[in-house]
């Protein structure tokens, strides 16, 4: 494995692992960990679901009971929250996962920096979420809108906290906070509603509750023994602070371009074929999106394993190439025993889509001016095999500190989905999209592979 030592140099206080081989440094202990791996997946998988589930009732349950308008302003307010808590993130959670994971030790600084770092990103994204509400034009919705965007910014307060769990291997924590934050505004909110409550009491309760979940997430870092240490020093402290923005940003450029790439199609489709297009094309992407929670389940269990055993130093007197087999030996495991589930999964769901898709658009949608959703889903699910093998490539760069050519991967999908959408959708129109899609995965996870067999521990 070659690395260069500009990505490796990291500050002392985070990222110098203990000395000494973890469990997971031998493959000896593999049928424990495969255990441990296992569970922690089916946890994540399992909160996923009933929160999603949750929220996907309630959304359903909204658009029957409230006003056009109101459920409008409902969905923008989420949605605009969503898009600018994302500037307070910026790659930070999935570094920190990554730094907890190789020194555990060092937890309550690294959380306190990375903290210290989302509350400074937060407060323009407040100031600017605020603006933004108060600048509506219908008064009534202001209110209700910056309610519902501060709750999607409290919301990445829980997953932040999540992904320090996440990091010491805790995933039941981090499942039992997500659901909780996820279902508990949906059950109180399809509560209110079902009582004849409207927007503005929705997006109140909606915040309350995101609001406990965040104070309960916290409350649990600290009853597990990760107090994060907020002192500022200015040699340390800045220093650290400013390394881990660095390789959060390398990241968070790519998440950024990864999110315009999924959303290219949207933006094209309208223009070349009409709003109607966008339509069909949307119904079958929202049975295809979910799909990404199995291989997020399962690298929510492997990456901070896997990051850990790729920084495993050796214990005293121990010979270091002895060390350094028996962790690209781990390494090496762990990279198999995710890529061939990953694999498999995929290979059962393609031809499962294929077959029912179009009888899951008539069943759930049941409209014929809707049944061109149907082709448009069979091709994307041809897209699903590289989308789960890349969706663990690039955790795996991330692991080994490459987080930088993620980036590039992003903006290679980002360019050919343009390119591709932009010739297939005049003739084609949502099933074109759906191509330039599943042409898009495959061009991104050759490059993913080649940069895995650059880099990875499996020779």
């Amino acid at each position: 494995m070659s690395t260069s030592a500009s990505e490796n140099a990291t500050p002392a206080t985070i990222s110098q692992p203990e000395a000494g081989l973890s469990p997971v440094d031998a493959v000896g202990f593999a049928p424990a960990l495969a255990r441990r791996i296992s569970v922690n997946a089916a946890a994540k998988l399992a909160a996923e679901l009933i929160g999603r589930a949750a929220q996907f009732g309630f959304t359903i349950l909204a658009a029957r009971r409230l006003a056009e308008a109101d459920f409008g302003a409902y969905a923008y307010g989420l949605a605009l929250g969503f898009v600018l808590a994302q500037a307070t993130d910026l790659g930070l959670q999935i570094i920190v996962t990554r730094e907890v994971a190789r020194n555990e030790a060092a937890a309550p600084r690294t959380v306190g920096i990375a903290l210290g770092l989302k509350l400074v990103l937060s407060a323009p994204v407040l100031a600017l979420l605020a603006g933004l509400s108060l600048a509506r034009p219908a008064a009534a919705t202001r209110g209700p809108i910056l309610a519902l965007g501060a709750s999607m910014l409290l919301f990445s307060y829980v997953e932040f906290f999540g992904y320090v769990f996440r990091g010491r291997q805790q995933l039941m924590d981090e499942a039992l906070l997500i659901s909780l934050a996820r279902a508990c505004p949906a059950v109180l909110g399809a509560g209110l509603i079902l009582a004849g409550g409207g927007l503005a009491g929705l997006a109140w309760v909606t915040l309350a509750a995101t609001a406990g979940a965040a104070l309960l997430a916290y409350g649990r870092l600290r009853a597990r023994g990760v107090v994060p240490l907020l002192q500022f020093d200015r040699q340390v402290t800045g220093r650290t602070a400013l390394w881990l923005l660095h390789q959060a940003l390398q990241l968070g450029i790519a998440i950024g371009l990864s999110i315009l790439y999924t959303r290219t199609a949207f933006f094209l489709l309208e223009p070349l074929r009409g709003l109607a297009a966008v339509a069909i094309y949307n119904l079958a992407y929202g049975l295809y999106e979910p799909l990404q929670i199995l291989p997020a389940a399962l690298l929510a269990a492997v990456f901070p394993v896997f990051a850990q055993s790729v920084a495993s130093t050796a214990p005293a007197g121990a010979p270091q190439a002895a060390t350094r087999s028996q962790r690209d030996d781990t390494a090496a495991w762990l990279q198999r025993r995710t890529l061939g589930p990953l694999a498999l999964m995929s290979l059962v769901l393609v031809p499962a889509g294929v077959l029912t898709a179009p009888f899951l658009i008539n069943l759930l949608y049941g409209r014929p001016d809707y049944a061109e959703a149907g082709p448009a889903l069979q091709i994307m699910m041809l897209a699903v095999p590289p989308m789960f093998i890349t969706y663990a490539l690039t955790h795996f760069l991330i692991a080994l500190g490459q987080q930088r050519w993620n980036a590039l991967l992003s903006l290679v999908a980002l360019v050919s989905n343009i390119a591709l959408n932009l010739a297939l959708i005049p003739a084609l129109g949502p099933r074109g999209a759906a191509l330039a899609l599943a042409l898009s995965e495959a061009i991104l996870f050759v490059f993913a592979l080649s940069l895995w067999r650059r880099f990875s521990l499996t020779k």
